[in-house]
C-alpha cells in the first residue's frame, strides 16, 4: 500500500514522522546489500557551455527567505550557502530573486533590482567560491503569483485570472510594462555578472509571470503577446534575447522550464512546450532546467508536481525525454533526485541530461554530496515529505528533522 507522505505528515505530526525517518536511516545503515564501486558518472566533472562543474550535482533553487527587508543577502544566508558549498555540491542556484522592487514577494525574499546591491552579493559569491563551488542567480518576474505587497502594481498577462495564491489583477500588462519587465531582467543579469555569479537562471516556470504568458489559462490577450503559441512565447523569447545581449555571448544563461505538469490540461500542451523549448535554445540559452508546475487541488491529481511514492524519483525524466526527441540540448533534471542509482538510470535513458537539480535532500543535509561520494549506496534521509515547503510559515526555509541546519 502506497503511503501519501504529505497527508501522513499533516495528520500524524512531526514526532511520528521523525520516528519513520530515524527508522529509514537505521535500515539504510544496517543494509546487507552488495557493495558497489564508489565511482559514478554523477561525480564526474561536466562542462555546460562555458560553465565548468566539478560534478553533476546542483543545489536547485528554493526560497531560503533569509534576505533583509531590501532583498540583500544576510550573514545567515551566506552561512547556509557556505555550508552547501562545503558539502560537495558543484553549484548552488539561489532562491527566487525578484528583479523589480515592487515585486517583493516576502519580507525576507531575495531581490536584485538596484546596482547598489552588487557589493552585498559579492560577499555571497566569494563565500561560495572559497569552497570550490559555483553559484547561479535565479532571476524572476513574480507577477500575480504572490500574496504580499499587493498594494503595488501586480503584473499579469490578462486581468481577473487568479494565480495559485488567489491573487487577481484588475488590468493586463501594457506593452510599455512588458518592455519594462524585460529590461529589468536583463539589468539584473548584468548585476549578477558583476557580483561574481557564474551563471543566471531565468525562471520561466511555476506560474510566475513569464510562465503565465506561456499558458492559455492565464494568457487571454488578443494582441501579439497572446492567442497562438508563437505569440504566447514571445515574452519569454524577448527576455532571453535581452539577457543574452546584456551579458554577452559566453556568460552561462539557464532557464527553469515548465513541463506538462504545469496546471495539467489547462496548461501548455506538448506541442507548445516543444515549440517554446526550441525557441529558447535558438535564442542563446546554455541549458534548460526541467521542472514541473504548481499543485492546484481542483485540477487533475495525476498532475501533482510532488510524488507521494518513495520510489517515484526523477519524476520529470519523461518530460525531459519528450523535449530531447526534437531538441539536442543540455538538460538539467530537477525534482525527486535523491538516489545515485536512480539518477544514473535517468542519464542512461537520456544522454542530454547533464546534471541534476536537488533541493529538499540538501535542505535536510547540505553535506549529502560528500556522503554520496564517500559511499555511493548512502541513503538520503529526506523522504520528500514537503514539510520544508508547506510548513515554514513564510520564514526561513529549513528541514524540521534537522533543526541544527535552520
Amino acid at each position: 500500500m502506497a503511503i501519501n507522505r504529505r497527508e501522513f505528515i499533516k495528520y500524524a505530526g512531526l514526532a511520528a514522522a521523525s520516528t519513520i525517518v530515524a527508522g529509514c536511516a537505521g535500515a539504510a545503515a544496517g543494509s546487507t546489500a552488495p557493495a558497489r564501486s564508489n565511482s559514478s558518472p554523477i561525480f564526474e566533472p561536466v562542462k555546460i557551455g562555458n560553465l565548468e562543474l566539478k560534478n553533476r550535482m546542483i543545489k536547485s533553487a528554493s526560497q531560503e527567505l533569509r534576505s533583509d527587508t531590501n532583498g540583500n543577502p544576510t550573514d545567515d544566508l551566506i552561512r547556509v550557502y557556505t555550508n552547501l558549498s562545503k558539502g560537495g555540491v558543484a553549484m548552488i542556484i539561489t532562491g527566487l530573486t525578484y528583479v523589480l522592487r515592487d515585486e517583493q514577494y516576502n519580507p525576507n525574499g531575495a531581490g536584485m533590482y538596484d546596482d547598489s546591491q552588487i557589493p552585498a552579493y559579492q560577499r555571497l559569491t566569494s563565500a561560495v567560491h572559497d569552497n570550490g563551488a559555483k553559484i547561479c542567480a535565479q532571476l524572476a518576474l513574480i507577477g500575480s503569483n504572490r500574496n504580499y505587497n499587493l498594494d503595488k502594481r501586480v503584473f499579469a498577462p490578462s486581468a481577473a485570472i487568479g494565480s495559485s495564491y488567489g491573487t487577481q489583477v484588475q488590468k493586463e500588462m501594457t506593452k510599455d510594462e512588458i518592455k519594462q519587465a524585460v529590461a529589468a531582467v536583463a539589468a539584473a543579469a548584468v548585476r549578477a555578472q558583476k557580483a561574481g555569479f557564474d551563471a543566471v537562471e531565468l525562471h520561466l516556470a511555476h506560474e510566475y509571470l513569464a510562465c503565465q504568458f506561456l499558458m492559455p489559462y492565464f494568457n487571454r490577450r488578443k494582441d501579439e503577446y497572446g492567442g497562438s503559441r508563437e505569440n504566447r512565447a514571445r515574452f519569454a523569447f524577448e527576455i532571453v534575447e535581452a539577457v543574452r545581449a546584456a551579458v554577452g555571448p559566453d556568460f552561462p544563461v539557464l532557464a527553469k522550464f515548465a513541463s506538462t505538469h504545469e496546471r495539467g490540461e489547462q496548461g501548455c500542451l506538448r506541442d507548445d512546450i516543444d515549440y517554446t523549448a526550441k525557441g529558447l535554445a535558438e535564442r542563446g540559452l546554455t541549458a534548460l532546467d526541467i521542472s514541473g508546475g504548481n499543485e492546484v487541488e481542483d485540477f487533475n491529481p495525476s498532475h501533482r508536481w510532488i510524488s507521494d511514492y518513495t520510489e517515484d524519483m526523477c519524476y520529470f525524466a519523461h518530460d525531459a525525454r519528450f523535449i530531447s526527441m526534437s531538441l539536442n540540448f543540455p538538460l538539467i533534471l530537477t525534482g525527486g533526485s535523491r538516489d545515485i542509482g536512480v539518477m544514473e538510470k535517468a542519464m542512461q535513458s537520456n544522454d542530454q541530461i547533464v546534471a541534476f537539480g536537488i533541493a529538499r535532500p540538501l535542505i535536510n543535509d547540505p553535506s549529502l554530496p560528500n556522503k554520496w561520494m564517500a559511499d555511493v549506496t548512502y541513503k538520503a534521509e529526506c523522504i520528500s515529505c514537503n514539510w520544508c515547503r508547506d510548513n515554514y510559515g513564510g520564514q526561513k526555509t529549513h528541514c524540521q528533522f534537522r533543526p541544527e541546519e535552520a
